[in-house]
């Protein structure tokens, strides 16, 4: 009788280990194909980016963007920005809170005719 027992026992401990280790290969599978859509998916997205970042390097040259400015007109010197291209916050004025509300900007000519 205790042969018995011990031998379902260990026949029921085998078939539940069988059955745990058949789960988590299937969990396994599952996983790395999900896995490898992701690094597909990444790698898609690295070309992409990689892409975009050329064609803005590409739009950004220097020599293009000096004939848009010409096309468009005014200054055709492109210059870099700074500090003294904005406009003080005392030159906006504020409307009361009973008009439509916009901000006007009065803009001063600095020495080359542009706002200062």
């Amino acid at each position: 009788m205790l042969r018995a027992f011990v031998t379902a026992a260990c026949f029921l401990a085998v078939f539940v280990t069988a059955v745990w280790a058949y789960r988590e290969n299937i969990k396994t599978r599952a996983d790395i194909k999900r896995l490898d859509t992701l690094k597909r998916e990444i790698s898609l997205e690295t070309n992409r980016l990689a892409l975009l970042r050329a064609e803005w390097a590409y739009l950004n040259r220097p020599n293009r963007l000096d004939k848009l400015a010409a096309m468009v007109g005014g200054d055709t010197a492109l210059t870099p920005m700074a500090d003294t291209r904005f406009g003080d916050i005392r030159q906006v004025e504020m409307k009361p809170s009973g008009e439509p509300t916009y901000v006007a900007l009065i803009l001063q000519p600095g020495a080359a005719g542009r706002p200062s």
